[in-house]
């Protein structure tokens, strides 16, 4: 009986390291697929090796390789959930899901939504998918919301792309906002300008003097 379960185990340890050493395999190709998409070109900031591998570089054939890989996209979408180093999550993001992202990839671009250097892409992503669940929606407002400049202007338009008329009241909403920020900058500005004091009931000279204060009272210590 000892012997039949040891063989057992043997058999199961075999089975899981070649399961391992299968995904291993598809990683790295993958790996090397999504990392073959060419760095957005700075000029002098970028080395030549990677100018000359984005300059020499074919989206059609690149796109094609990637179709051909298997479980490519659920790779990715499980080496994105993981935060895996090994995988370049811009480019990730960026390249690879954008072109061969279906609505598997919806969950983990919306969970993309939360990283600042992925948000713009992600958003993107999602409009070039084009699922339009309530999910997406919930996540675009709270992006249209919580974002200014052009992460609000990207959010609104897939918004509006995705889900036309039903998107009005959300952007309205957006829109009514920046309105105010601005009305309210603009006051500010006039105060400024004008010589008004907008510091509250607190003169200048005493908010200079407690600052000395405090100054002096730290140089004590």
């Amino acid at each position: 009986m000892r012997l039949l379960c040891y063989s057992f185990a043997l058999s199961c340890g075999a089975i899981l390291v070649s399961l391992s050493g299968c995904e291993s395999r598809r990683d790295r190709a993958v790996l090397e697929w999504v990392d073959a998409w060419p760095p957005i070109r700075t000029g002098f900031g970028t080395p030549p090796d990677e100018l000359a591998k984005a300059n020499s570089f074919n989206g059609d054939v690149w796109l094609q390789q990637g179709r051909a890989l298997p479980d490519a996209e659920e790779t990715i979408c499980r080496l994105l959930r993981s935060h895996d180093e090994r995988l370049n999550r811009r480019k990730a993001v960026h390249g690879a899901l954008y072109f061969i992202g279906t609505s598997r990839s919806v969950p983990v671009l919306i969970k993309c939504l939360d990283d600042d250097w992925l948000r713009n892409l992600a958003i993107q992503d999602l409009g070039h998918i084009g699922i339009a669940n309530d999910d997406v929606f919930r996540a675009l407002v709270r992006c249209l919301h919580n974002e200014g400049g052009g992460t609000s202007v990207t959010a609104a338009w897939t918004l509006a792309t995705l889900f036309g008329k039903d998107a009005i009241e959300a952007i309205k909403q957006r829109q009514q906002e920046l309105d105010l920020e601005a009305e309210n900058i603009a006051k500010i500005m006039e105060d400024l300008e004008s010589g008004r004091e907008i510091r509250g009931n607190v003169p200048r000279a005493e908010t200079k003097k407690a600052d000395d204060g405090t100054k002096k009272a730290d140089d004590g210590k």
